[in-house]
This record gives C-alpha cells, sequence and structure tokens, in this order.
C-alpha cells in the first residue's frame, strides 16, 4: 500500500481525479480530510463513490470558535464516530492500493491519518514528524 499526502488546493490542481473518473481507478482510494466550515469545507468529491471517504472536521482537538485571517467559524474536533468511519474505510482497502488523504495545508490532519495507517498495516513507509496528535490518538483508540 502507498500513501500519498497532499494540501487541498494541490489536490484540487494536479489530480485527474473527479466525480465522473474516480471509480474507474480501481486501486486508488481517497480520504478527504474537509473542514467543517471556510473554504476548506467545500469537498473535491460530491458525490459519494466506493472509494471516496469524505470526512468534516477541523484541525483542532476540541469544538471551538476558530479565527483563520478574517474568517470566524466553530472548528469541530474529530469525533470518535468519524475515527471509526476512517478506520473502517481503512479496512476494506486493498494492500496493492494508494491511498489518497488530503486535509487543507497537508501538514496535520492529512499526516495523522498516514501515520496511523502506516502503522496498522505495518507498512515501512516514511515517517511523519509533523501530525495531528488528537487525531493519531484517536484513531488509535478506535
Amino acid at each position: 500500500m502507498k500513501i500519498k499526502i497532499y494540501p487541498q488546493f494541490e489536490f484540487y490542481k494536479t489530480a485527474p481525479f473527479n466525480d465522473s473518473n474516480v471509480e474507474q481507478f480501481n486501486h486508488d482510494f481517497f480520504i478527504c480530510l474537509n473542514s467543517s466550515g471556510n473554504i476548506h469545507s467545500v469537498p473535491h468529491f460530491k458525490f459519494n463513490h466506493y472509494n471516496v471517504l469524505n470526512t468534516y472536521f477541523d484541525d483542532t482537538d476540541n469544538n471551538r470558535i476558530k479565527v483563520s485571517g478574517q474568517i470566524i467559524y466553530y472548528a469541530v474536533a474529530c469525533s470518535k464516530v468519524q475515527a471509526n468511519m476512517i478506520k473502517q474505510f481503512v479496512d476494506t482497502i486493498p494492500d496493492d492500493s494508494t491511498v489518497h488523504i488530503y486535509c487543507a495545508k497537508g501538514k496535520s490532519r492529512s499526516p495523522a491519518v498516514a501515520k496511523f495507517i502506516s502503522e496498522y498495516k505495518n507498512l515501512n513507509s516514511q515517517q511523519y514528524h509533523t501530525y495531528n496528535s488528537y487525531v493519531y490518538n484517536l484513531l488509535r483508540s478506535v
């Protein structure tokens, strides 16, 4: 299994995947860590697909008001239900697949999920030095 992480804008610009063709990529699976508010809450994939998981939570460890530039929104932490959905989705991914993970900046939530998958699947992959420890620990606990 290969894991690729992206900032959301890079995934949108460079990925050849969209709602029309995503299911044709049999060995590609997508974990989309969309924000609950602000510009990063618009998912790339608008429809349900067997190889796409859209989730909505922010880079925070508790629900709270958050300021991003001039935007103020209510930040939502990853829940145990969402962590369980991610784990169940990972369980459906064949070992010869590539998992694409994106979040707003590709620096915290995506590496947390990638680190979890790497350890959960016993992969010899890169070290993730920056990751959201709350998300990572929540995934490990489910």
